[in-house]
């Protein structure tokens, strides 16, 4: 939602203060912010399938965390994460 349309709401008082909670798209870049180009194309195979999210034996625990966490950000937004991550996704 714009901005502009909570402060007039809240001016309005038909709304209270908010909470903030951060886009998907923001939450994906955040997720993937160190990823490497092999990372990020795991991620898309999770996403889309073609790689099991548990055969990732060869990667450090928290950082199969931050992967997965971030296939299902992609997941969620769907088409708008190819171009945020610049990885073709296979149809």
């Amino acid at each position: 939602m714009p901005v502009e349309t909570i402060k007039v709401l809240r001016d309005k008082g038909l709304i209270d203060a908010g909470e903030f909670r951060p886009s998907s798209i923001r939450t994906l870049n955040w997720h993937t912010r160190n990823f490497s180009g092999k990372e990020r194309r795991r991620l898309i195979a999770i996403a889309a399938g073609r790689r099991r999210p548990d055969d990732l034996a060869d990667i450090p625990r928290e950082d199969r965390s931050e992967l997965l966490a971030a296939a299902m950000e992609y997941l969620a937004i769907g088409s708008i994460a190819t171009s945020l991550i610049s990885i073709p996704v296979p149809v």
